[in-house]
């Protein structure tokens, strides 16, 4: 094998690495969403305040007046220990959706063109090394 087909096998091995990543990572933004989909949601409590019936009174009863009818909205106590819950869980979804698509895209890439990790592998001049550039002349030099 020569430099050139070992560099090509390298970067498909590194495309292939980075697409299975992609798919572990999918995995996990699956069961990431899986468990903020089965959070728990705010306790209902049915002997809150809004919650309470009152019992009926006759109308002619003595001494006691009806109360006015307000319209009754359920109290939902907050849970802060529930709502950090389901931010972090939310967090995670969003790591994992970058991480499903950034490794993949790129694993994806690499695999089937991959041009920009083959030519920076594949150059043969050193890192620090300038090579001379040879003048380019416009004259056909036919005298010899």
């Amino acid at each position: 094998m020569n430099k050139r087909e070992v560099v090509w096998l390298i970067v498909r091995l590194i495309g292939l690495y980075l697409s299975y990543l992609g798919i572990v990572a999918l995995f996990s933004l699956v069961s990431a969403i899986w468990t903020i989909a089965s959070m728990p949601t705010a306790p209902k409590s049915s002997e809150t305040e809004a919650n309470r019936i009152m019992p009926e009174q006759p109308a002619g009863s003595p001494g006691i007046t009806q109360p006015a009818s307000t319209p009754r909205t359920p109290a939902r106590p907050q849970d802060p220990a529930s709502d950090a819950a389901k931010r972090a869980a939310f967090m995670e979804i969003l790591w994992y959706v970058f991480l499903t698509l950034l490794q993949g895209g790129i694993g994806i890439y690499f695999l089937f063109w991959g041009g920009i990790l083959f030519n920076l592998l594949n150059r043969e001049d050193k890192p620090g090394e300038v090579r001379e550039r040879e003048p380019e002349s416009i004259l056909l030099n036919l005298s010899d």
